[in-house]
């Protein structure tokens, strides 16, 4: 034999009380279990014959998912493989002392319908609707000990997979199909677009007894119109959407071997994703969603050890839930405020984007989305009231606690976008510290590089223009002059007779020289900015690398060279046109150094 699944039991194991029953039929069966001192217990078991290994095994893998999803609504299931390689398998499930079957109710039973609510059997519908259970008849599904609402035989749930493999047929000319939309998660479980052929919202004229009656229909229907049943049903459908894929396949391997379990658990795993796909689409999912908050999954998963990462997945499954929400706030503002609607989506989808979601990026989306709120100036700040709500809706739903400090939403500072003129100052004020002096030669050296990769693309060998371009040796000679400036100062005499100089070969050098200096600068000013703020706050320590890296954008970059010239030199005669030159982007090179390319 070879090696089965963890959980597959030997028929060996199992006796019989009954010698003269049928084994074709389900019979119980029992296995004794030595306990210390010396006493054994006796533990019964429904048994039944398998169709085949295939059909066995899916039978107690979809069990171990009802187990995982809606805990104690099943009994145990087992696979039973036979001692020889042409044996039978068998199925058994552990025996339920007290089972009752579902009885008859209708809509007018609120008692009984109370029962059902308080007793899992919510919990059981959405479960059984997510694993595709074609036969959940009245006998199928019914009070156990304590009053708990259990589920038996599995033997016709993941039926689409079933019948993907050709081991069920349909029958009375009904074919069940398993699809989950919006309109069924909405109106649940009064499904109309999902049609299973016994299920407690459908009438089947020619069911058997164990079917459900117009009665019964319209009792089980109702639920949808009562509010704790409501929330039980999407707290159900929310754990299968935040359950790990991880966590389907363990359950699934503790029964199945390869390749089944593979194609099982891709199977399930992209019947959730249809799932998170309704979910997220769904306004009455979101209705009951916005009442509730982080607690929500403390409660979905109170003993679960990776609870942090499905924070984290409920964390952007939140952000996608509140993102048309947002987006529809942003339609107001932008009318007057569009620079500020334009940033808050462009933080909006990056957040979302962001392939290793954290707590802290998204406290820093909050932090950062307030200061945006900030910047409406106070007369039009209720165009921003409905946002605001939006937005503690959503913190509502993110875990701050031990790794996060939460401050105020207005106490952090963002890091300000300088005014130009202001930019050009504090640029030629960092370009004058001697410490600078490297990375300033570093940068116009890459310059130089880039500039001679250009001169050499294919493109460049057909250009007029760039025939006419200046060799790279042409500006080597500022290199010279950067390296030997013995303070402050002669650096910037050296900067400014090279931006002094004119003609496109002189632009291309000047824009990625300037890019390098500016993009260093910016991230030195904005580490600066919060570190003065973390002498005060040391909880803003993790903003130092999420900052805004660029101060200016690259369009701009050309358009500060007269004002740079200007502030590098002050007390120097200006050049005559250097404004205009520099600003006309249809300028030719004029400069009496211009030249064929060498």
């Amino acid at each position: 034999m070879s090696r089965q699944p963890r959980r597959a039991k030997p028929y060996a194991r199992f006796f019989f009380p009954d010698e003269n029953a049928v084994l074709t039929k389900p019979k119980i069966a029992q296995v004794s279990k030595k306990r210390k001192g010396g006493i054994a217990l006796k533990s019964q078991w429904v048994m039944k014959t398998a169709d085949n290994k295939t059909a066995a095994q899916i039978e107690a893998g979809v069990a171990a998912l009802y187990a995982l999803i809606c805990p104690d609504c099943i009994p145990k299931v087992r696979v039973v493989f036979p001692e020889t390689d042409d044996g039978p398998y068998h199925i058994v499930s552990k025996k339920i002392p007290i089972f009752e079957p579902l009885k008859s109710f209708s809509s007018a039973d609120v008692e009984y319908q109370n029962f059902l609510i308080k007793n899992g059997l919510c919990e059981v519908l959405a479960t059984s609707y997510f694993l595709e259970e074609e036969d959940f008849n009245k006998g199928n599904c019914g009070r156990a000990e304590h009053n708990k609402i259990m589920r038996v035989d599995t033997g016709r749930s993941a039926f689409g997979f079933l019948r993907k493999l050709n081991l069920v047929s349909s029958r009375m000319n009904h074919t069940a199909v398993f699809t989950i939309t919006v309109n069924d998660i909405d109106r649940f479980p009064a499904i109309m677009d999902a049609d299973p052929y016994y299920f407690p919202t459908k009438y089947r004229t020619l069911a058997s007894a164990q079917g459900y009656s117009q009665s019964d229909v319209d009792g089980y229907s109702a639920l949808n119109q009562h509010h704790t049943a409501i929330e039980k049903f999407y707290c159900t459908f929310l754990k299968i959407v935040l359950m790990p894929d991880a966590v389907y396949y363990a359950a699934l391997n503790d029964h199945l071997d390869e390749p089944l379990l593979s194609e099982l658990t891709a199977h399930i795993v992209l019947h959730k994703n249809e799932m998170r796909l309704a979910l997220l689409n769904c306004n009455r999912f979101y209705a009951v969603w916005k009442t509730w908050s982080i607690e929500i999954i403390e409660k979905l998963f109170p003993k679960t050890r990776d609870i942090a990462d499905i924070e984290k997945t409920y964390a952007r499954f939140c952000l996608e839930l509140m993102r048309e929400k947002l987006c529809e706030n942003l339609t107001g503002l932008a009318i007057s405020m569009n620079d500020i609607a334009t940033e808050f989506s462009k933080l909006l989808d990056a957040c979302i984007q962001e392939k290793q979601l954290t707590m802290e990026s998204l406290h820093l989306f909050l932090q950062k989305t307030q200061a945006l709120i900030n910047r409406v100036p106070a007369d039009k700040q209720s165009i921003c009231d409905e946002l605001k709500e939006n937005l503690t809706i959503l913190k509502n739903h993110f875990n701050f606690s031990q790794n996060v400090v939460i401050v105020r939403d207005d106490s952090f500072v963002q890091v300000p976008i300088l005014p130009e003129p202001a930019l050009v100052k504090s640029v030629v004020e960092w370009l004058r510290d001697e410490k600078n002096k490297a990375p300033v030669l570093l940068f116009f050296n890459r310059a130089c590089d880039q500039y001679t990769t250009d001169q050499s693309s294919y493109g460049a060998y057909f250009s007029w223009s760039s025939w006419r371009n200046r060799a790279v040796s042409e500006f080597k000679k500022f290199a010279s002059d950067i390296a030997s400036a013995e303070n402050g100062d002669a650096l910037c005499a050296a900067i400014s007779r090279l931006l002094s100089e004119s003609g496109e070969d002189a632009k291309s050098i000047h824009h990625y020289f300037l890019t390098g200096i500016i993009t260093e600068f910016s991230k030195e000013f904005a580490k600066a900015h919060i570190e003065k703020q973390v002498t005060k706050n040391p909880e803003f320590a993790h903003y130092l690398q999420s900052q805004p890296k660029n101060q200016l954008s690259d369009d701009r970059i050309l358009s500060l060279v007269p004002q740079l010239i200007k502030e590098l030199e002050p007390t120097s005669q200006r050049l005559t046109g250097i404004d205009e030159e520099w600003l006309d982007t249809s300028h030719i090179n004029r400069s009496g150094l211009a030249g064929k390319k060498t």
